[in-house]
C-alpha cells in the first residue's frame, strides 16, 4: 500500500495505490486527487480479445442514479453482443466499477463510456475541469500521469510537456485493468490539485489501439481523456 499525505491540507503527494476496490474511498480525502485499484488480472481476457479483434469502436450510457444498477451490464450486453464464455464477468466488471463509482459521486447522473483509442488524442498532460472521473484501460497502453511533486502547473494549458513535468524519467503510469479515479479542478475544495495526466503515446506504433472504460461526473458533460 502506498498513503502519502492524505490529511495533510497540502498537495505534495496525494495519491494512493491499494489492491482492493473499496480502497477507492481514499479519492474522498481532501488532499488525495488519485486513487488507484491495483488488479493483477483482466476480469475477462476472451471478451476483451474479441472487442479487439471486432469492428468496435464506441458505446456511451448516461445514467441517472435513481436508476437500477444492473441496465448498464443489461446495455452492454445488448449492444456489445459478444460470444466470449466471459462476457458476462465483462459486464459484471463494468456494473461493479459504476456501482463504486457512483457511490463516490455526489452527481445526480454520470457518463459511462466504452472506447477503443486508436490515436494520440490527449497527448499533452493536462487536469480535468469537472469533479471525478473514473479511468480502465482494458486493453493496450494505459494512462500515464505525474506525482503533484513533478509538477510545474504554471505550465498547463500551453501544448509544451516539458514545461509542465519537472524530471520525464518520474512519469507514472497505470497498468492495464488497474482502475483510477482521478479528482478535477471542479470537486469541492479541490482547485489547484486535479491530477495531472495524458494519454500514452501510441500512434506511431503497430497493433496498439486501446480499449478504454471512463466514467464521468456530468457536471461539464464528457471530455476528452
Amino acid at each position: 500500500m502506498i498513503m502519502t499525505n492524505l490529511e495533510s491540507s497540502s498537495f505534495v503527494s496525494s495519491h494512493v495505490v491499494n489492491p482492493s476496490i473499496d480502497d477507492l474511498d481514499a479519492i474522498l480525502s481532501p488532499a488525495c486527487n488519485l486513487a488507484l485499484w491495483k488488479r493483477p488480472t483482466s476480469p475477462a481476457p476472451i471478451a476483451i480479445q474479441e472487442l479487439v479483434n471486432s469492428p468496435f469502436q464506441s458505446l456511451q450510457l448516461v445514467y441517472d442514479r435513481s436508476q437500477p444498477i444492473d441496465i448498464i451490464g443489461a446495455y452492454f450486453d445488448e449492444h456489445l453482443s459478444l460470444k466470449a464464455v466471459d462476457a458476462y464477468p465483462l459486464f459484471s466488471d463494468i456494473m461493479t466499477i459504476a456501482k463504486k463509482f457512483v457511490s463516490l459521486c455526489s452527481d445526480k447522473v454520470i457518463g459511462i463510456r466504452l472506447e477503443r483509442i486508436t490515436n494520440d488524442n490527449c497527448k499533452s498532460f493536462h487536469i480535468d475541469y469537472l469533479s471525478l472521473r473514473l479511468i480502465c484501460t482494458y486493453w493496450g497502453a494505459a494512462t500515464e500521469w505525474l506525482e503533484n511533486s513533478n509538477v510545474n502547473r504554471e505550465g498547463l494549458g500551453q501544448n509544451r510537456n516539458d514545461l509542465v513535468w519537472k524530471n520525464e524519467d518520474d512519469i507514472k503510469q497505470f497498468k492495464t485493468s488497474w482502475v483510477g479515479v482521478l479528482k478535477g479542478e471542479n470537486y469541492e475544495g479541490n482547485s489547484g490539485n486535479g491530477v495531472v495526466h495524458r494519454s500514452p503515446q501510441i500512434a506511431d506504433l503497430k497493433n496498439a489501439d486501446r480499449i478504454l472504460l471512463r466514467m464521468d461526473t456530468l457536471d461539464l458533460g464528457l471530455t476528452n481523456e
